[in-house]
């Protein structure tokens, strides 16, 4: 898990060098775990693990991508609050509802899409949409 996010996010930086290097205007990418369980390459308070925290939190801030965490039973949602932002905490897939997550996701790109780039784009709530459970 860690790995993968790490990866994502240098994948990002490099595909974002190519576009300033073009002159072509981009959206701001998103990074999308689901996961059903815990990290095998990390444990909290590790280097790996604070590596991935560090990586996260600043990329939200700097707004280099935005990161979204969906925990799958038994995901761990109360060690992925611990990676995501603080203003985007991680949520619960409601009964395999893996369907109305993805035409969520597709409805949300399509939104995304079809604005201005640099534009702030409200996004459908994940629990209005029927998906998605804010865990305690």
């Amino acid at each position: 898990m860690g790995e993968g996010i790490v990866k994502a996010a240098e994948l990002i930086e490099q595909r974002k060098q190519q576009y300033k290097a073009k002159g072509i205007d981009y959206y701001r990418p998103w990074i999308f775990l689901i996961t059903d369980g815990d990290p095998t390459d990390m444990q909290p308070g590790d280097s790996k693990w604070n590596e991935v925290i560090k990586c996260v939190h600043e990329g939200e801030v700097n707004k280099k991508f935005m990161f979204f965490a969906v925990a799958v039973e038994p995901g761990n949602t109360p060690l992925l609050k611990q990676i995501t932002p603080p203003n985007r905490p991680p949520l619960k897939l409601k009964e395999a509802k893996f369907r109305e997550l993805f035409q969520w996701l597709s409805r949300s790109q399509s939104k995304v899409s079809s604005s201005k780039v640099g534009d702030q784009v409200a996004l459908e709530n994940p629990v209005a949409a029927g998906w998605g459970a804010i865990s305690a």
